[in-house]
């Protein structure tokens, strides 16, 4: 078992100046009680996320299948992210039933600041120093978090509290005072934010419940957020789940990130219910609906609005050499439609419906040699616009020795959509600690080499990923100094991983 684990990244954006980001960690694990603990940069999640998650965050479908985990967790920060990760250190104790972890974090933040520098109107999160200006935006602000959270089991019950307290050096002061603005009146205000939560989960026979509700304790924006769902394990092949969310629009968790359709849990409340059978043979049937209702306004949505999703999604697995994937997904959500007339423009609130179907195929040829082909397509629609379509075609070839974890992937996607609303999302393979997904848009070809080489057997490893995308209909690439006076573009990442 390794007991101790250390990293270091360094990274470049296009267009900046020398390395820009350097990111590293040392971090112990299962040492008599301590369960972890860490120096550096990491991450946390504790219950459902509601007050603190700095982990990914994956669509529905990938989360409702843990909708009855709870999180109880530090984790090292291993990639190449500039944001959403804490820097100080944390540490987990193991007291028989309970779990008690600290954690401490001081850290410069890009803001941008009002034009009459009284605060920051937001925290800028993209981690691009490209221009003076960008660079002038780099660390003027330092944010401080301290936190904790008390975890206790007992058989069938777990109950988990968790508090966060942060601290800007400037005030956030967002503008909300215009017509065009407004939507932001309940964004994050002022320099200090605490969060409290409660998680819980009780098993009882076929039947699992758990939740989390959180408050935001803030002299402008006391607000509460609640997540819950219930399980049930019908038999063997079968399992139903309910998911209920009320996120207020006053309740503010800055770090917070948890299930739901906004990218944090706030002004939104849903109802989700999806159903996983196996009764069919060598048949695994996902399917999901989501309805969903967002009380404040938002960005392009001048009002109250409604939204669904809906998804179905059959994998045949007949042997284990090989599957077939289908898949199927609706989703809209109501926003802005203005109809331009000579008295004046209207705004309507309209759906903007996305239709998104999918088919894989894996096979596996040999144990050194597998295949997965791939073809998606989309259609779009919104109010009285003509329909905007696409679809692209993959295929990704698997070439790995299992003995010395020797890896080689070779992948080829051609594209073709009527623009970037009807963008299309792809895997591909990629370094560790990567997110591999792709989106394309436009006409073209996106070609990738993925290698990962065991220089000393099972503890030093090259990794690397060459990709370059070719398009059919540009002359150019890309604004500003991210401009490539070219149609085509390649992308080069080396990773280096010891193992001691």
């Amino acid at each position: 078992m390794n007991h101790l684990l250390a990293g270091l990244s360094v990274e470049k954006d296009a267009g900046e100046k020398g390395v820009d980001y350097v990111s590293g960690y040392v971090m112990a694990k299962d040492l008599g009680i301590v369960k972890n603990a860490i120096v550096g940069n990491y991450r946390i999640s504790f219950g459902k996320g509601l007050a603190v998650n700095t982990s990914a965050r994956f669509g529905k479908m990938s989360m409702f299948s843990t909708m009855d985990r709870m999180d109880v967790g530090i984790a090292r920060h291993s990639s190449t992210a500039e944001y959403g990760y804490f820097t100080g250190a944390a540490a987990t104790l193991r007291l028989g039933a309970w779990e008690v972890s600290a954690f401490g974090s001081y850290q410069k933040t890009d803001g941008t600041f009002r034009s009459d520098s009284m605060g920051l109107t937001s925290l800028k999160t993209d981690g691009l120093h490209r221009t003076q200006l960008e660079r002038s935006k780099k660390g003027n602000c330092s944010t401080t978090h301290l936190g904790g959270n008390i975890h206790w089991e007992h058989k069938a019950l777990r109950l988990s509290t968790t508090f966060i307290a942060t601290h800007l050096s400037v005030p956030l002061l967002p503008k909300h005072n215009t017509a065009s603005s407004i939507y932001r009146t309940y964004n994050a205000h002022g320099q200090d934010f605490f969060v409290s939560s409660l998680a819980y989960a009780y098993r009882f026979k076929s039947l699992t419940f758990s939740g989390e509700t959180a408050f935001s304790h803030i002299e402008r924006q006391n607000g509460v957020a609640t997540l819950n769902s219930l399980r049930w394990r019908v038999n063997g092949s079968n399992v139903l789940t309910l998911v209920g969310r009320y996120y207020g629009a006053k309740f503010v968790s800055l770090n917070g990130k948890a299930f739901g359709e906004n990218a944090t849990p706030q002004n939104e409340e849903g109802i989700f219910l999806s159903w996983t059978s196996r009764s069919i043979k060598n048949v695994l049937l996902e399917t999901y609906v989501d309805a969903m209702y967002f009380p404040w306004l938002k960005s392009q949505v001048s009002s109250s609005s409604y939204g669904f999703d809906g998804m179905l999604q059959a994998s045949y697995s007949p042997s284990k050499r090989w599957n077939l994937l289908a898949r199927y997904r609706l989703k809209t959500k109501q926003k802005d439609f203005v109809i331009e007339r000579k008295g004046g423009n209207i705004k309507m609130l309209k759906y903007n419906t996305n239709h998104n179907v999918k088919l894989q195929l894996n096979l596996t040829l040999s144990s050194f040699l597998s295949l997965r082909t791939s073809a998606t397509g989309a259609l779009v629609s919104f109010g009285a616009n003509p329909n905007e379509k696409g679809f692209a075609i993959g295929e990704q070839i698997r070439w790995q020795n299992p003995q010395n974890k020797c890896r080689i992937d070779v992948g080829i996607t051609y594209f073709n959509t009527d623009s970037y609303a009807a963008r299309l999302y792809h895997y591909e393979p990629s370094l560790l600690y990567s997110f591999g997904s792709t989106a394309y848009s436009d006409k073209g070809i996106r070609a990738i080499l993925v290698a990962s080489l065991p220089l000393v057997k099972k503890s030093l490893f090259l990794n690397a990923k060459l990709g370059m995308t070719h398009y059919f209909n540009r002359s150019t690439i890309g604004t500003g100094l991210e401009l490539i006076n070219a149609h085509h573009r390649e992308d080069l990442q080396v990773q280096l991983r010891w193992k001691f």
